[in-house]
C-alpha cells in the first residue's frame, strides 16, 4: 500500500484535468481526493492504493494535450491512512464547476 500527496502545477483547472484525474483513480482502484489548491493555480491530490497503482497514476496523470498542460508536480511519499473509502473531487464554487466538466476527453487522457 502506497500513499502520495502531489500538487500539480500548469493549465489544469477548468480544463477537465480533476474530472479526468478522477476517472483514472476509480479504474486503478485508488482512493483520495482532490480539491483546488489556489485560483487558478495548481490542484492538490491525495492517493493511495497499490503501489503498482500508484506508480501508474503519477505517470499518467502527468498530461501535456492541447486543453490540459501539467508544468510540475511535487510527488510527496506519507505513510497510508486508509482514511478514504473512495475517489473524490472536492466541490468549489459553481462557477468553477461549470468549466471542469469535459468528460468526454476522459478516455483520450488515460489512453483507453
Amino acid at each position: 500500500m502506497k500513499r502520495v500527496n502531489l500538487t500539480v502545477y500548469g493549465r489544469v483547472q477548468k480544463v477537465g484535468c480533476r474530472n479526468a484525474v478522477a476517472e483514472l483513480a476509480r479504474r486503478l482502484k485508488i482512493s483520495g481526493t482532490l480539491r483546488n489548491l489556489e485560483d487558478e493555480v495548481p490542484i492538490g491530490i491525495i492517493a493511495e492504493g497499490e503501489d503498482d497503482a500508484i506508480n501508474q497514476f503519477t505517470n499518467v496523470i502527468n498530461i501535456h494535450d492541447h486543453t490540459v498542460d501539467v508544468e510540475k508536480m511535487d510527488v510527496k511519499e506519507e505513510e497510508p491512512t486508509n482514511e478514504f473509502k473512495y475517489f473524490k473531487i472536492s466541490i468549489g464554487e459553481s462557477g468553477e464547476e461549470l468549466g471542469g466538466v469535459w468528460m468526454s476527453q476522459v478516455d483520450w487522457y488515460i489512453g483507453c
